[in-house]
């Protein structure tokens, strides 16, 4: 889904509003913007796929269709959580920026054609390790469904259903395997969206807090998605599984019946 900074949202706002805005202050905001392009033109490399970089870019140069589309896609991303309102109703999950922890990973991992998703949380707080796994049901339209599983006939909606839900405690070597599966994957430094879309697969998406800001990114807030991974990402995936010790979803880990 689209995702904009607050920093880049509220500079633009602010720089879209010249009528309650001084005009002193309007004058260096643009100084600013076109002196920080200026020394990116003067490096050889630079990730101008980024979009926060796009918005600044489209401002400066007045790009009335990019900002057209930015619109329509501001619009298409309220419809699609809207469509995502019946199956996630029941979640009560907290924004791992607002936990009193240290450091903060976050799982979440949805399949086409199953009715099962699953969000495992693992946090650090001081020497305190513990995970928090949550797996929900539910249809995306509302409507009822009925499943033939291994135990019977399931019905699924119109609103999701917790089917499992517990908190258990980690040991150092379980965070220090995850912490190194983060460095395996390149987590912090990858970006996070890629090309790789699609309907019929699986969706991953892994973010992260940590109060203290990683070595060379600074950041302390993270978040990457990826459409059916088969590298080391859906490694990091998987391990979250393993540290939950329970199997779950339909195919990616099926689920204990």
């Amino acid at each position: 889904m689209l995702r904009i900074t607050t920093a880049f949202v509220s500079l633009f706002l602010i720089c879209c509003k010249p009528a309650v805005t001084p005009k002193s202050s309007l004058s260096l905001k643009d100084s600013i913007i076109r002196e920080y392009f200026s020394n990116i033109d003067s490096n050889e490399f630079y990730d101008t796929t980024n979009y926060e970089y796009r918005i600044l870019k489209a401002y400066i140069k007045n790009d009335t269709p990019f900002f057209t589309k930015m619109a329509e896609d501001i619009k298409t991303d309220k419809e699609v959580k809207r469509s995502y309102a019946p199956i996630d109703s029941c979640l009560q999950l907290e924004k791992i920026s607002e936990m009193n922890a240290d450091e903060v990973y976050r799982l979440s991992h949805d399949e086409s054609f199953c009715y099962y998703s699953q969000r495992i949380t693992i946090r650090r707080s001081g020497d305190s390790i513990s995970l928090h796994y949550l797996e929900f049901s539910g249809t995306d339209d509302g409507n009822v469904v009925e499943i033939q599983e291994k135990n019977g006939v399931k019905k699924f909606g119109p609103q999701c259903r917790i089917e499992n839900e517990f908190e258990k405690s980690l040991s150092k070597k379980d965070w220090e395997m995850l912490k190194d599966q983060i460095s395996v994957s390149d987590y912090w430094g990858l970006k996070e969206y890629n090309d790789r879309r699609g309907f019929d697969g699986t969706s991953w998406r892994v973010e992260a807090y940590t109060k203290k800001p990683t070595y060379i990114t600074n950041r302390n807030i993270h978040t990457v998605y990826r459409w059916s991974p088969v590298n080391s990402f859906r490694d990091l995936g998987l391990l979250f599984v393993k540290l939950a010790g329970i199997k779950g979803g339909c195919y990616d880990f099926p689920i204990s019946q």
